[in-house]
């Protein structure tokens, strides 16, 4: 049986490829852009499996991908003119998914986003831009909390620093201070700062003006010095203070006192839709605790009138569906960007989405982005143009088919699939059905509805879901007996996985073995931007060990192949674990963290990075 993962195949080659694509993924593969999510493989990668299954499996193929998520299978299947299945059981990464292969006139898409555009541009001139005539391209909000003892209002900026003129790496000079008993923010040189606050005189006091204030949710009263507990209540109750005002004349950006530009008159139809409650959860708690009651709460009152601009305008039947729904899906991305709950970092002068980190952000100093700003990024204005990038990258397929719903039941018939690609939700790493929650309610706020009754057979271990270690197993037991019967006697299915863990690692050999799958190799290859600030100088996993299995009752049973891309330390110890969980698969019987420190040992790795 030849093998789709040899060891001629070029996998250094590739990881380089793969490292290049992944630092900067809209400008190689501009279908990322279309809709956020959290796990998206690289193109790159994923289109070298596919030429190879072409190679081994015959030139035209059937594939499937019953975990699509980001949908890369699917894209690259599709560009290729392959007949492909994807499925995802979250209805957010579904219609993200139909919308991106449903095909498209990229000249139509063009003409009604740039059509968008110029209206949106009119519209946010009467609520971002200053008296004197410039743009608003960010403002920054900060949290008030009153004090139980002396009712005084502190205002909870999280470091005295709130940002500097320049960027850190570019030797900054000055920089704008917050006051914590009066709000006021004033500019001063870097990094001595000033001692007392210019406006009230109180005591600034500190040395370091990057030293976090509020640790633990707790902090001294500016007025009485008194301990002050921060809480959801007390954050509701306080509101929001304009801090500082981030303008442009259209080439540059400059810092200045805050600027509120005009209040919309009207409460927004869009903010009236959104008005549900945030479902409690390990990570909506963030925005629980962070004082947010409703969805409605995240976004400040002129970024939804903007909204309810964009939806007046695309809610027409002049314009095509297809197209219609691309716009709208650029429109429902902007949801990251709520401007009440993005975080902001002072010292790069950077506006981080709602789930930077795949965390929901927890916070006390807000940037709200102008939504149709020439420039910053994350902007309306930018999604649409990566919408006509997009479609004129790939304008979508007649012969792709996405279905949303749990992978245990999947619409193909029987011995219909020539190769699967595809990669298990990472254990517990990424809440998705979490995470998507404010961009479903966002969308179904736009009119695109969706049920959200598919959270709770999610496989993803989660406390607040409800999914179990055993939970997780058994889901995906059914996903990989399904997808067996989806397979052809002589196809594959490649999965692609890591993780720090090894119950993680054991959860997934564990449903392959109960499904009667067999692993005929394991290559490990490049897979994440080890740059990325939640990664970088953390000692990340950013390799993927790469299984190419076969349906037990058709495989041979012949010595699993490893094979090594990226020489590195980290690399080296995922594919011990890789060759560790094909020889649980493959009928071992030793637990899973003796076969992994059995292969380190081989492989005479110094350090184990696997816990």
């Amino acid at each position: 049986m030849p093998l789709i993962l040899n060891r001629n195949f070029p996998w250094a080659a590739l990881s380089r490829r793969v490292s290049k694509e992944q630092k900067n993924r809209e400008t190689y593969s501009p279908t990322v852009s279309t809709y956020r999510w959290w796990a998206r493989r690289s193109h790159a990668l994923i289109g070298a499996l596919i030429d190879r299954g072409c190679q081994v499996l015959g030139s035209n193929i059937v594939i499937s991908d019953p975990m699509a998520g980001g949908g890369t299978v699917a894209v690259e299947a599709a560009r290729r003119g392959l007949t492909v299945h994807a499925q995802d059981i979250n209805p957010w990464a579904a219609f993200g998914l139909q919308t991106t292969l449903r095909p498209v006139d990229p000249n139509l898409v063009e003409k009604a986003a740039k059509k968008l555009i110029e209206r949106l541009t009119n519209a946010s001139a009467k609520h971002y831009v200053t008296s004197d005539g410039e743009e608003i391209v960010t403002q920054l909000h900060v949290r008030r909390c009153a004090c139980s003892n002396c009712d005084g209002v502190n205002f909870l900026f999280p470091t005295t620093l709130v940002a500097l003129d320049r960027r850190i790496t570019e030797n900054p000079k000055t920089g704008w201070f917050g006051c914590s008993a009066c709000g006021h923010v004033h500019q001063a040189g870097w990094p001595k700062g000033s001692d007392r606050c210019p406006e009230c005189r109180h005591d600034i006091g500190q040395i370091n003006f990057e030293a976090r204030r509020i640790v633990r949710r707790h902090f001294k009263c500016s007025h009485c010095a008194g301990e002050i507990n921060v809480n959801a209540t007390s954050l509701q109750l306080g509101g929001w203070s304009r801090a500082l005002t981030i303008t442009s004349d259209g080439k540059t950006m400059r810092i200045r006192p805050p600027e509120s530009g005009a209040k919309p008159k009207k409460v927004s139809a869009m903010a009236s839709r959104m008005n549900t409650p945030i479902p409690k959860g390990g990570e909506t708690a963030a925005l629980v605790s962070g004082g947010f009651v409703s969805w409605m709460d995240l976004f400040p009152d002129r970024q939804m009138a903007l909204i309810d601009e964009a939806f007046s305008a695309l809610n027409v039947t002049a314009i095509p569906t297809a197209v219609r729904r691309r716009l709208l899906l650029a429109v429902a991305g902007f949801a990251e960007m709520a401007g009440y709950a993005c975080r902001w970092d002072p010292k790069y002068r950077k506006v981080y989405e709602v789930t930077a980190n795949h965390h929901y952000s927890r916070l006390l100093l807000s940037a709200e982005t102008n939504p149709i700003a020439r420039l910053g990024s994350g902007t309306i204005r930018r999604r649409l143009n990566s919408a006509i990038q997009a479609a004129k990258w790939f304008s979508g397929s007649e012969i792709a088919t996405v279905t949303c719903g749990s992978s245990k039941k999947q619409p193909m018939r029987s011995r219909s699939v020539d190769l699967v690609i595809t990669d298990p939700p990472y254990y517990d790493s990424i809440q998705y059905a979490e995470l998507s929650r404010l961009f479903r309610s966002f969308a179904a706020g736009l009119g695109l509805p969706w049920s959200n009754d598919a959270e709770s057979g999610e496989a993803v271990t989660s406390r607040s879901l409800g999914c179990t270690h055993d939970e997780y197993v058994r889901r995906l037991d059914g996903i990989f007996k399904e997808t067996a019967r989806t397979l052809k006697p002589s196809g594959r299915m490649l999965l692609t996985f890591h993780h720090g863990e090894t119950k993680a690692w054991e959860a997934v050999a564990e449903s392959l073995r109960k499904a009667k799958w067999r692993i005929l190799s394991v290559a490990v290859v490049h897979s994440e931007n080890e740059k990325d600030f939640a990664k970088n100088k953390r000692k990340a996993i950013t390799v993927d060990a790469v299984f190419e299995c076969a349906r037990r009752k058709y495989a041979p049973r012949n010595r699993v192949v490893t094979v090594l891309g990226p020489k590195t330390v980290i690399a080296r110890n995922v594919l011990a674990m890789g060759a560790a969980v094909a020889s649980s698969v493959n009928g071992s019987a030793s637990p899973l963290r003796l076969l992994y420190l059995d292969q380190v040992k081989r492989r005479r790795i110094r350090k184990v990075l696997i816990r």
